[in-house]
């Protein structure tokens, strides 16, 4: 035994200008790091999960993307939902827009004492008669019924008494005229919003059919 060696389970430093082997980690402690051969000491290699050729990872990356998909389908179901609802909605609201002119009509067609402006409200009352007919049968064919209050969801009691105010001061036929013009422009333009936001070709035909007879009252 070396009597100046005084750490008989370490190994001897090697000559001086000789380096360790490459490769292999210098776990001799020294004095500085008397724990070197434990911070020095090889890394185990890291476990993965998943291999990248694994049946398990193409399983799941298989789900993964069955799911992404579902959810997509799920979101524009919800979507195509939505849009229908909106336009049922829109439908029913032009039904009691034409049910307020059909009643506006028929006062005209009663009040006046003019046969121009008789005509012109029977003219109208009977087009947009034949304009509701239609759209309710469309909508009868898509398994929505109206209820008698959202049918008259539009009626204006305030024209009543307007009329009835006109008929005093002799100015019924100008203040019916004023009134069902702006009943008839309001409605024409709700036709060509519903028109736009339609979402098959039949109820677009109808909107359409409907608009023109609209402008063709208001010439």
């Amino acid at each position: 035994m070396d009597p100046n060696n005084l750490n008989p389970g370490a190994m001897p430093p090697p000559p001086p200008g000789q380096l360790p082997p490459q490769g292999q980690p210098n776990m001799q402690p020294t004095a500085q790091n008397p724990y070197g051969f434990i911070l020095n000491a090889p890394h185990p290699p890291r476990r993965t999960l998943l291999k990248p050729n694994s049946l398990r990872s193409r399983l799941l990356l298989v789900v993964g993307a069955g799911f992404v998909v579902i959810l997509a389908i799920i979101g524009i179901s919800s979507l195509l939902t939505r849009t229908s609802q909106g336009n049922v909605t829109a439908l029913k609201s032009l039904v009691a827009e034409q049910q307020e002119i059909i009643r506006v009509a028929g006062l005209g067609v009663s009040g006046s004492s003019e046969l121009i402006t008789q005509g012109w409200a029977e003219t109208t009352k009977l087009s947009v008669t034949s304009q509701q007919k239609s759209l309710t049968k469309y909508l009868a064919s898509k398994q929505v019924v109206l209820l008698p209050i959202e049918l008259s969801a539009k009626k204006n009691s305030k024209i009543d008494a307007e009329f009835k105010t006109a008929k005093t001061n002799n100015r019924f036929n100008e203040v019916f005229l004023e009134t069902l013009k702006d009943n008839l422009n309001a409605y024409a333009k709700d036709l060509k919003t519903s028109y736009q936001n339609a979402s098959n070709s039949e109820s677009k035909k109808i909107l359409s059919d409907s608009y023109k007879s609209v402008t063709l009252l208001l010439k």
